[in-house]
């Protein structure tokens, strides 16, 4: 049995999407990008019917936060190393 799923032509009323509830929504007073950086370390692991050939090591981790509270805004930090990842998260706990 297959499915078909009809979209709604471009243009009608069923092909717009509304929202009349205002007060509901709420703006995100704090935005936290991140991004890791890993090296591929070579592995030999067999978990059930997994193989694991590599493992990633994070090297690099940074992040930045984006706030509307303006001394908040633009905060980043940069953390390089074996200890990139616990560095990472300490600093984001704190």
């Amino acid at each position: 049995m297959s499915v078909v799923h009809i979209l709604p032509i471009k243009g009608s009323k069923e092909s717009e999407l509304s929202f009349k509830q205002f007060r509901n929504m709420t703006k995100a007073p704090f935005v936290i990008y991140a991004d890791f950086e890993s090296i591929l370390v070579p592995e030999n692991n067999q978990v059930k019917f997994t193989n694991y050939t590599q493992k990633h090591k994070v090297c690099a981790a940074a992040a930045i936060l984006c706030s509307t509270i303006p001394e908040k805004d633009n905060l980043m930090t940069i953390h390089c190393g074996p200890n990139a990842l616990s560095e990472f998260l300490d600093k984001l706990i704190v």
